[in-house]
């Protein structure tokens, strides 16, 4: 109910006055997810016989830039590396002229120690700990952050299934006494999501091999420095895999991002310099646009496309006038359609601005991109359709429908791979709706939806939610009956009994509010 109350409040001035009455319900939930989290935690000798037991045991080499540091944070940070459970670990640091003393870190061998005398920005001290690194991955720890002490043995658990060639973990956010304050919650590998923001966060390690090759920090993009090394880890095609473990606790203070986005103005210039270039290396025929969210951006595909495209199901003249792209036809089933790209729309629908299907054209004309779906908003501007969830509600579900933000899944609102989309409104290639055989007679609603994305996505293609395409809808998301949700299982059984990659296995699924999984809660594993 608290929940509930604060979602109504949050756009209103009460909602202050709110979070002084009752405090912050996220904490004291969060907090009893922790402890639920904990008691399933294995002891260490279990650890102790799983390291035993691996046949593949790399260092991995940790860098970091020191300028200033508070120095119980900083001691905090180091001893969360001492204290790891995987031994196989160097830590590298380098004091970028603040005359920070290496006391008491000379007890390990396995910490380096590098103090540079003169300022080289914090790309330029990772890259003097880099030089030191002799591990086969690396990653980077910041002076102020501190790792779980599984941190590096899940790291190295998944490299014992494959050789990934980068790695990223979920997070938390702490106070400044270290204190839990809330989840970061990651989806598995997106590079539509990474395109928009640096959404992996920490902690993210490569191998040392792609790192060198990438060619490590650079100097012009410090305060993004790790989202321009994300994006050209990743420029080429490379195995990720995402750990849906809380590695990392970034802690808030007054001057750091993770309490204050826009704290570091320099930073979200960086970020945007860092995804234009990215756009200038791949050759993509698009450009950068900030978001009202410091940090936060928009790769705007262009679109100057002249194909004929097929609005299927909604004739509305209000749908007419509120459509900037000229070349339309409208029918009300797809046999009658002539356009290259069929557009799916409810007739209940209606576009927040004119550019939404020119927004939708230039993701589906992509040639690996199978269906792209818009977001869907009720009347009140609460959220409705934000990409489907598989064995969601036993089948399919719309995780945060009816919120107006999402306290445990942030990427509601954001472009990003989804696993599929909702017809209220999809845009499909003609020649690609066309090889899967369009949609099963054998389902409506969602599941009907859902089915169509899956054999996109059997076929190599990704399911894109394009959120600058934003519509009313008037009406309901369909839901299907019991016996079409039974349909759906049986032929789909094998991947509902994983969590959805683009979710998170700590959401509960039983419901589509986007709250935590307390009580059964796991440890989470790669998927």
């Amino acid at each position: 109910m608290l929940r509930k109350l604060g979602q109504r409040l949050l756009h209103s001035p009460f909602h202050p006055l709110y979070l002084k009455l009752v405090g912050s319900p996220r904490e004291r939930e969060y907090r009893r997810f922790l402890a639920a989290l904990a008691r399933n935690t294995p002891p260490p000798e279990w650890f102790a016989r799983q390291i035993d037991s691996w046949n593949y045991r790399p260092i991995v080499s940790l860098l970091m830039a020191v300028r200033n540091p508070k120095r119980e944070w900083f001691e905090q940070a180091v001893r969360s590396v001492v204290d790891q459970n995987y031994p196989g670990w160097q830590l590298c640091i380098a004091d970028d002229a603040s005359e920070v003393t290496p006391e008491p870190l000379h007890t390990d061998s396995r910490i380096q120690f590098a103090s540079l005398k003169t300022r080289h920005g914090i790309s330029g001290a990772l890259n003097r700990a880099l030089e030191m690194a002799t591990g086969d991955y690396i990653g980077v720890l910041d002076h102020d952050d501190f790792l779980s002490t599984d941190a590096l043995f899940r790291v190295v658990e998944a490299l014992q299934r494959e050789r990934y060639d980068v790695l990223y973990s979920d997070e938390d956010y702490v106070n400044e006494n270290g204190e839990p304050v809330r989840p970061n919650f990651k989806p598995d590998w997106s590079p539509e999501l990474l395109s928009n923001c640096m959404y992996m966060g920490h902690l993210v390690v490569a191998s040392k091999e792609l790192m060198l090759a990438t060619g490590g920090f650079r100097s012009e993009y410090d305060g993004a420095q790790d989202y321009d090394l994300a994006l050209r880890l990743t420029d080429n095609p490379v195995r990720v895999a995402h750990l849906p473990h809380i590695l990392y606790h970034w802690r808030q203070h007054g001057e750091s991002i993770a309490q204050h986005p826009g704290a570091k103005p320099w930073a979200n210039d960086a970020g945007h310099r860092a995804a234009a270039d990215m756009l200038h290396r791949r050759g993509w025929n698009a450009h950068v646009l900030d978001d009202e969210n410091p940090t936060r951006y928009h790769i705007v595909r262009e679109w100057k496309g002249s194909d004929l495209a097929s609005i299927i199901g909604n004739k509305s003249v209000e749908l007419r006038q509120k459509t900037d792209y000229g070349a339309l036809e409208f029918v009300d089933k797809v046999s009658e359609a002539k356009g290259s790209y069929l557009v799916f729309v409810r007739s209940d629908v209606t576009p927040l601005a004119a550019d939404w299907l020119t927004n939708l054209l230039a993701i589906a004309q992509r040639p690996e991109v199978g269906a792209v779906g818009a977001k869907l908003i009720a009347p009140d501007g609460s959220l409705q359709h934000s990409g489907l969830a598989l064995g969601m509600l036993g089948g399919v579900g719309n995780p945060g429908r009816g919120l107006y933000q999402s306290d445990y899944w942030r990427w509601l609102h954001y472009t990003r791979n989804v696993t599929a989309v909702s017809s209220v409104c999809m845009v499909v290639r003609r020649e690609v709706f066309e090889s899967v055989g369009g949609f099963d007679a054998a389902f409506s609603s969602d599941y009907a939806d859902a089915d169509l994305c899956l054999r996109l996505r059997e076929m190599g293609l990704e399911v894109i939610l394009e959120q600058r395409a934003t519509l009313v809808h008037e009406g309901s998301c369909p839901v299907g009956s019991r016996e079409e949700r039974d349909r759906f299982r049986k032929k789909w059984g094998k991947l509902l009994a994983t969590t959805d990659r683009y979710f998170s296995p700590h959401l509960r699924t039983d419901r589509e509010d986007t709250s935590l999984l307390i009580g059964s809660a796991s440890a989470g594993s790669s998927r």
